[in-house]
C-alpha cells in the first residue's frame, strides 16, 4: 500500500503592520515659539526698542553747553522727554484640521492584530506634517495686525515679508537682475518663487558659473547669516535652515563644507550636513517649489528645472499656536456602516511670523527630475513670468 502525501498549502501573515515611508510628525513645531490659544483668533504683542537719552548740560546762565566744559551742571527745570515705546500686535489665525479613516469590522476580524493603534499613529504623523505646512506658509505670508498709537487705539496694520532685504536671490551678486517677487495668492502667500533672471545665454563659461550659483552655496548661507546676525547679535539665538536633500547634495560639492580644513564636521564621511555656519539644517520635502518650463516654440514645453524656496530663520521669529481644548481623538462605531470603526483626530492650529527680519528666504534651483518633481505645480508658460522662466531655463540648464 502506497501512501501519497500532498504538499501542504500555507499562507503565513506577519503579525505587524508596516507603515509606508513618511515624515513622522512635525519637525518645525519644536523649533519655534509655542503658544496655547483661548480662541482661534488671537493677537500677540511685540514691544519695540528705545535707546537711552542724554540729559543736557547747562552753564551758570542756564544756556546749553557741550559735555566736559567748565562750570557746567544740570538744569533742574529740564523735563523728562515724553516717549511711547512702539507696540505691534500681530494676528494669529488658527484653523481646524482633522484626519479620519474607517476600518470595516469584517476586515478587522480577518487580521491577526488590531490595527487601530497604527491608525492613530498614522493620524499623528499626518497632523504633524500639516503643522509644518502651516509654519512654512507663515514664513513669507503678509501678517495682519494692529499698531498701537499714542491714544492707545488699535490702528489696522499689515506686516509684509521683507522682499527687498530678506531674500537671497537665485544668482547671488553676479551682476544679474534680482528676482522679482512672486504675486501673492488668495491666502496672502507668495504664489511662486521669483523667476526674472537675466544672464548671457551664449557664454558657456558664464552659464556654468550661473548654474553653480543657482544652487544652495556657502555664499548664500553667508548672506543669510549676515542678515540674521545683524538682527540677532546675541549668541543665545538659535538659527535653522529649512531645505531639501537636493540642497544638501549641492553643498556636499563645496570643499568649504566637506574639507576638514574648513569644517570639523566630516560631511562626506556621514554623507550629510547637519550643522554649518551657525545653522542647524532641517530637511523636508514640504517647501514651496515650482517647475520651470522652457519652450523652443509655443506649445513645445519641456520641464527643465525646479525653483525652491529655502528658509533661514531664528527660533524666536516664528510663533506656532494651538487652541486649548481643540485636540480630540475618537474611535467610534458607525451603526449605519455595519458598525465599522471610525478613527477621527482633530486640532486647531496656526502660525505667524513675529519678527520680519528673523526670516530670510534663499532662492535655489535644481535640474528637473521626473521621478522626484513630477507632482510639483508648473510655472506659467505663456505669461510674462513664464517668458522669464524660459530665459532662465535656457541659460541655466539648456
Amino acid at each position: 500500500m502506497s501512501i501519497q502525501q500532498l504538499p501542504a498549502i500555507r499562507e503565513q501573515f506577519n503579525a505587524n503592520l508596516r507603515m509606508s515611508l513618511q515624515q513622522e510628525g512635525s519637525l518645525l513645531s519644536k523649533l519655534v515659539q509655542n503658544e496655547m490659544m483661548e480662541h482661534e483668533v488671537e493677537h500677540f504683542t511685540t514691544l519695540g526698542t528705545a535707546e537711552a537719552l542724554q540729559r543736557p548740560h547747562v552753564d551758570a546762565a542756564g544756556q546749553p553747553v557741550a559735555f566736559g566744559a567748565d562750570n557746567v551742571g544740570y538744569n533742574i527745570a529740564d523735563q523728562v522727554a515724553i516717549r511711547q515705546i512702539p507696540l505691534e500686535r500681530r494676528q494669529l489665525n488658527a484653523q481646524m484640521i482633522y484626519w479620519n479613516a474607517c476600518l470595516d469590522r469584517g476586515d478587522n476580524l480577518n487580521m491577526l492584530i488590531d490595527p487601530k493603534s497604527k491608525y492613530v499613529k498614522l493620524a499623528a504623523n499626518a497632523m504633524g506634517r500639516d503643522w509644518d505646512r502651516k509654519i512654512i506658509a507663515a514664513f513669507a505670508r503678509t501678517v495682519p495686525g494692529k499698531r498701537v498709537n499714542a491714544a492707545q487705539d488699535g490702528l489696522e496694520q499689515t506686516y509684509p515679508f521683507l522682499t527687498v532685504s530678506n531674500i537671497v536671490h537665485l544668482i547671488g551678486s553676479l551682476g544679474n537682475a534680482p528676482l522679482a517677487v512672486g504675486a501673492a495668492d488668495g491666502n496672502g502667500e507668495l504664489a511662486q518663487p521669483a523667476t526674472s533672471v537675466i544672464m548671457p545665454g551664449d557664454d558657456v563659461d558664464a552659464q556654468g558659473v550661473n548654474r553653480a550659483a543657482s544652487k544652495l552655496t556657502v555664499k548664500k548661507l553667508t548672506a543669510a547669516r549676515q542678515r540674521l546676525k545683524r538682527t540677532y547679535p546675541s549668541q543665545r539665538e538659535k538659527f535653522y535652515l529649512l531645505c531639501t536633500v537636493e540642497q544638501i547634495t549641492d553643498l556636499l560639492e563645496d570643499p568649504h563644507v566637506t574639507s576638514i580644513d574648513y569644517n570639523t564636521v566630516r560631511a562626506l564621511v556621514s554623507g550629510d550636513v547637519d550643522t554649518f555656519m551657525g545653522f542647524t539644517f532641517i530637511l523636508t520635502d514640504l517647501l514651496p517649489a515650482r517647475i520651470g518650463l522652457a519652450a523652443a516654440a509655443l506649445g513645445n514645453l519641456n520641464p527643465l528645472y525646479v525653483f525652491r524656496d529655502c528658509y533661514a530663520f531664528a527660533e524666536s521669529a516664528m510663533t506656532f499656536g494651538r487652541v486649548k481644548g481643540a485636540f480630540i481623538t475618537k474611535i467610534d462605531e458607525l451603526p449605519l456602516n455595519h458598525y465599522a470603526y471610525s478613527i477621527y483626530v482633530s486640532d486647531s492650529v496656526g502660525a505667524v511670523r513675529m519678527e520680519d527680519k528673523g526670516v530670510v528666504c534663499i532662492k535655489c534651483a535644481t535640474p528637473y527630475v521626473a521621478a522626484d518633481h513630477a507632482g510639483l505645480p508648473l510655472l506659467a508658460a505663456n505669461a510674462a513670468d513664464g517668458d522669464a522662466c524660459n530665459n532662465a531655463a535656457r541659460a541655466l540648464f539648456a
